[in-house]
């Protein structure tokens, strides 16, 4: 099969399956089943920033290698149709979380009253096909596109499944020592084509998201009968993507295996096993966690400060009064910022490496003994991000406190400074834990230019997945399941509040 059309069946295999299962749980918030849609919310906010690996181990945990259903890595890679089968089914549960939001968001900013006619025409079938449908269709296709984008430049999943991508191959030859831009080009025309394309279908749809009519949404459009089986399938994706990940953790982090006799394993589970390497895995890998903290907290400071001048910047361009230069420049700035996150992992690495080659002494030291070569490839990733996020909040404060801002440009400036604090303080921290997140759970960006003797928990947990996981990675990525969780939750409660 063509490394072309393998990356195309991965990113849009994955994309639309995640895309497909999202769908339901999004469409739950507009049922009357209140219960199921707070907590099916709840169970896949959960999983809505964890890091790709941890999803990928905790699939292994069933299913890999040392799994207790062993459908491992080593037959994958003797049939190929299994193999992507499994790296489509990993990337599509890890995209679910962030498809579900863009689809509930979508849903929520698009849609008026007119549901409400529609309901009345024909019921619920008529009122989805006619109304919700039609208003949604350019969320799902961007939504699509935009996680294809993100699937189609990352290599940690096809690495374990040695599935050769576009991505994987310009990996595989920086690998080799083969830096040929050639192989670069290609991943990159791929990413950059789908994420431009859904960045455009997104940015069609600015002006419906910055003007809510919250006043004409309707809360409970679907009931009866068809809001019983959204409910249902919504709490069967929930078991499938989230219940079963975990449990598979829980279940190979309190795995005992004893050998009475020879030739003869007895085999059980305990609580004290899966107690004792949830809270000793911590101590088992602290080196790497604390290279982590230190790699993901240097980049979200670096990436908060220049995406928020950025932000600025944007927003001054918006208030320009020449529309043809405002519209140019913005949509400049947008294409620059899309094909930034869209860019593969290792194409970034390529790109920051070749910056490292100039032959100036200082910039090989900074190299070595330094962690500015990833800090700058993370800056790829989070950068866009927090330009939007930044934007979205000065420009929803903006419209909300145009008025009363304005009267207090009579006050000075300690006082108006105040202000400013405690309207933004918790936003900002939202930013800074969503961007350390992100930084945190990020390596296809970074794989290749750390320096010596930095080991981030990341590259780790990534050549131990290659041998299956064991009672004490378990343990481990049950760890960072659980603070991912939390962090997910915080998250995605601030999101919420916000809408």
């Amino acid at each position: 099969m063509d490394v072309a059309v393998r990356t195309a069946i991965v990113a849009l295999g994955s994309a639309g399956l995640a895309t497909v299962l999202a769908s339901l749980p999004a469409l739950l918030s507009l049922t009357n089943s209140k219960l199921s849609n707070r907590w099916v919310g709840v169970a896949i906010s959960s999983f809505l920033l964890l890091p790709t690996y941890v999803i990928a181990g905790a699939w292994s945990a069933g299913f890999g290698v040392q799994g207790w259903w062993t459908l491992s890595q080593v037959s994958a890679a003797k049939f190929p149709t299994y193999a992507i089968g499994s790296v489509v089914w990993i990337h599509a549960m890890a995209a679910i979380p962030i498809a579900y939001w863009l689809l509930r968001i979508g849903l929520r900013t698009s849609l008026g009253a007119s549901i409400e006619t529609a309901k009345l025409d024909g019921g619920a079938v008529r009122m989805f096909c006619r109304s919700i449908l039609p208003a949604w269709v350019p969320w799902l296709i961007g939504t699509t596109l935009l996680i294809a984008a993100w699937i189609s430049g990352d290599m940690v999943v096809t690495n374990l499944f040695q599935v050769t991508t576009l991505a994987e191959n310009c990996y595989l030859k920086m690998l080799s020592g083969e830096p040929r831009w050639l192989h670069a080009l290609t991943p990159c025309l791929a990413s950059l084509l789908c994420g431009l394309v859904g960045g455009l279908v997104f940015a069609m749809l600015w002006p419906r998201f910055e003007h809510d009519r919250s006043e004409s949404r309707p809360r409970q459009a679907i009931a009866g009968w068809a809001s019983r089986i959204i409910a249902a399938i919504s709490w069967l994706v929930v078991v499938v993507a989230i219940f079963l990940p975990t449990c598979n953790l829980v279940v190979k982090a309190g795995w005992v295996a004893t050998e009475v006799e020879v030739g003869v394993v007895q085999r059980s589970w305990s609580w004290v096993r899966l107690f004792r390497e949830l809270f000793t895995a911590p101590q088992a890998f602290w080196q790497e966690l604390e290279w982590s903290t230190a790699l993901s907290s240097s980049a979200t400071l670096v990436a908060m400060l220049l995406s928020s001048i950025i932000a600025l910047f944007f927003l001054r361009l918006r208030s320009s009064k020449s529309s043809l230069f405002r519209v140019a420049c913005s949509g400049v700035l947008i294409a620059i910022l899309i094909g930034s996150f869209s860019l593969p992992g290792p194409v970034v690495t390529g790109l920051v490496l070749s910056l490292f080659q100039i032959p100036w002494g200082w910039l090989q030291t900074l190299n070595d003994r330094t962690l500015i070569a990833p800090i700058l490839c993370l800056q790829f990733k989070l950068i866009p991000l927090a330009t939007l996020v930044f934007v979205l909040t000065i420009n929803r404060w903006s419209t909300r406190h145009r008025d009363t801002w304005k009267l207090d440009q009579f006050l000075d400036l300690s006082s108006r400074m105040r202000i400013l604090a405690r309207s933004f303080w918790k936003p900002i921290v939202t930013i800074a834990i969503l961007l350390f997140a992100l930084a945190f759970g990020e390596l296809s960006s970074y794989l290749l230019c750390l320096p010596p003797g930095v080991t981030p928990v990341s590259l780790r947990i990534f050549d131990l997945l290659h041998y299956g996981v064991r009672a004490g990675e378990a343990g481990l990525l049950l760890f960072l399941l659980g603070i991912g969780a939390v962090i997910g939750l915080f998250v995605s409660a601030e999101l919420q509040h916000d809408r």
